[in-house]
């Protein structure tokens, strides 16, 4: 049948139309999608390189919420999310970055992941690699990642069941992760014959991390719990290998990381077999450990800070570091540290010594060096002065005396 000029641009016109009724492409190649998106319109995947950049991200927001994610594929991505609220229940990620990619995540106002595993809630694996960041840093931005406290294998950040994560950098930002299986490193499982997922890779720069782990069980060869921090845990009861605690390079921030009962939870993850240790150092590859600051007199509390200075040391990162309702804070620093000073946005400055990892600063502490440095810099008061005066008065005609009788008694 032979179709005429007027059909073909019939059916061109109706195609054209049709286009425009069509949803923009939720597979974008970062070139043409949309800076600002909106995840009621699906789930947004990136899938090369795009033309964002950190002061020009994609902006997603998610308006009334539910379980659309966010995949990088693939490539190198600047991602700002906005007050999103995602609840990927057991589906899949809410936010998923792929093997060998990786994402910029950026921080803006009050953002919600919720999963009930096994899929990490942020799913960064081997090779891939995510940062976290604030929009700036003197508002509250802030995450929170809220996972089945009852399931081992429901990791935060990081690998998912039996999986072992990649790198993850935190630059600054309050997260918040509450969590039954790993808070930040490998994935769990349930194999006798397995070893769960490794640590991976963990910088902290700066911000203010709360991560508490719920999980815990008993089993025929001890009680244990998930690692806020490390390797994932192997909770079969017939055997099995926990996985590698992560190599760790802190040199700045806040970060209070317990577990079920509430002690202290980095390193490697349990099982019949432990894994390894892993490491937590600084940048000049010095081990570290916690200290506990509590800032009082005036108590400050819920307040952002500036600078920590220690031992005359002025190197950890302070940026989006503030203090809990109880005035503490949570600093890792090399052994033997004596002397802390903190200071808050509007120059206050908090002193104290160590003693057993903690100290309680104080605006009104003065160092001994500094006490006897001012003592000696200090000039003496009028009426000190005039006291000298009569000192030196005696002290002179006391040598009078003493040179007088000596003349006498040769005479």
């Amino acid at each position: 049948m032979k179709i005429s000029t007027r059909q073909v641009l019939t059916i061109s016109t109706i195609l054209s139309l049709c286009s425009l009724l069509v949803p923009t492409s939720l597979h974008a190649n970062g070139n043409n999608v949309a800076n600002d998106y909106d995840l009621k319109d699906g789930s947004l995947t990136l899938t090369a390189t795009s033309d964002c950049s950190e002061g020009d991200p994609h902006v997603v927001t998610y308006t009334g919420g539910g379980e659309n994610n966010i995949i990088i594929d693939s490539g190198e991505h600047y991602v700002m999310i906005k007050d999103v609220n995602i609840d990927a229940k057991e589906n899949h990620s809410a936010i998923d970055v792929k093997k060998s990619a990786t994402l910029h995540l950026i921080l803006s106002g009050t953002n919600t992941l919720k999963n009930s595993g096994p899929h990490a809630n942020i799913h960064v694996p081997e090779t891939a690699t995510l940062s976290i960041s604030s929009e700036n840093a003197i508002d509250t931005n802030t995450l929170h990642i809220l996972n089945n406290a009852s399931s081992f294998d429901s990791t935060a950040i990081g690998g998912s069941e039996k999986e072992s994560a990649g790198t993850t950098i935190i630059h600054n930002g309050d997260i918040y992760i509450e969590t039954g299986g790993t808070g930040i490193g490998g994935g769990s499982m349930d194999d006798a014959s397995g070893t769960a997922g490794n640590g991976g890779k963990l910088s902290i720069e700066g911000g203010t991390l709360y991560i508490k782990t719920r999980g815990q069980s008993v089993t025929s060869w001890g009680k244990f719990t998930s690692r806020a921090i490390g390797g994932g845990y192997n909770f079969s009861d017939l055997g099995g290998k926990g996985g590698n605690g992560s190599e760790i390079i802190m040199s700045g921030g806040n970060l209070y990381a317990i577990d079920y009962f509430d002690n202290v939870a980095i390193g490697p993850g349990a099982g019949y077999t432990y894994g390894n240790v892993g490491t937590m150092k600084n940048k000049k590859g010095e081990d570290l450990v916690l200290y506990t600051l509590t800032l009082q007199d005036p108590l400050l509390k819920d307040t952002f800070l500036s600078s920590l200075v220690y031992d005359g040391k002025s190197d950890y990162g302070m940026t989006n570091v503030k203090t809990n309702a109880d005035g503490n804070i949570y600093v890792y620093l090399p052994e033997g540290v004596q002397k802390i000073e903190v200071a808050d946005n509007n120059g206050n400055v908090y002193k104290g010594k160590i003693a057993n990892h903690e100290s309680l600063l104080s605006t009104s502490y003065v160092f001994e060096s500094e006490q006897a440095s001012s003592n000696a810099d200090t000039p003496p008061s009028a009426g000190d002065q005039s006291n000298i005066n009569i000192l030196i008065t005696l002290m002179g005609l006391s040598v009078l005396s003493i040179s007088y009788m000596i003349r006498k008694k040769v005479n």
